[in-house]
């Protein structure tokens, strides 16, 4: 993945097929990192939610991905270049304590001035939207909404000199909303 430096290889292995949005996946992930000269760094786990919306009854559609980040910086997850041996690292991702890329405190919208002239207004987000943008969301297939969600592990190299995409594994996972108890 790094000109004249080698290859990566990575293959990841989930507990179950089918998951709850507060439920812990054990996520095995093997690296051989023994043919490459270049030292990772990390581990990044995250869930991919690729959505598409149909917003109106002609079909108009509105894509959009969302990005739930679990970095894994600790040194237990870095892995020597040329390492003569497979690594095998078990994973918990905890699916209710995730952090989506990118929230931010504020949001901007697009208004006309008195003048007709269109400004930037900078507002806060309440306090139940960071909520409702900031969990994972469940899997889902209507009419209107498509959800369709991946688990995602990158390798994370020292050098920043990539010369092609660093190794990646993408696996399409389910996640339901929780059960409640019924009193």
């Amino acid at each position: 993945f790094f000109k004249d430096s080698g290859e990566t290889r990575l293959k990841v292995a989930l507990d179950k097929d089918v998951y709850f949005s507060d439920d812990k996946p054990n996520i095995t992930i093997t690296v051989d990192n023994s043919s490459c000269s270049k030292k990772i760094e990390a581990i990044e786990v995250s869930i991919q939610n690729k959505m598409k919306l149909d917003v109106n009854s002609f079909g108009t559609e509105m894509p959009g991905t969302q990005e739930f980040r679990a970095n894994l910086k600790q040194d237990k997850y870095a892995i020597p270049a040329k390492h003569p041996d497979h690594v095998a690292l078990e994973v918990s991702l905890n699916l209710a304590n995730t952090q989506k890329i990118g929230v931010s405190k504020t949001k901007e919208k697009k208004r006309k001035d008195e003048n007709g002239k269109i400004v930037k207004v900078i507002t806060e987000r309440s306090p139940e939207e960071m909520m409702l943008l900031s969990n994972i969301p469940s899997t889902s297939h209507s009419k209107f909404l498509e959800s369709d969600l991946s688990l995602v592990v990158r390798a994370i190299y020292s050098s920043k000199m990539v010369t092609s995409e660093a190794p990646k594994v993408v696996i399409p996972i389910t996640i339901l909303p929780a059960p409640h108890n019924m009193v």
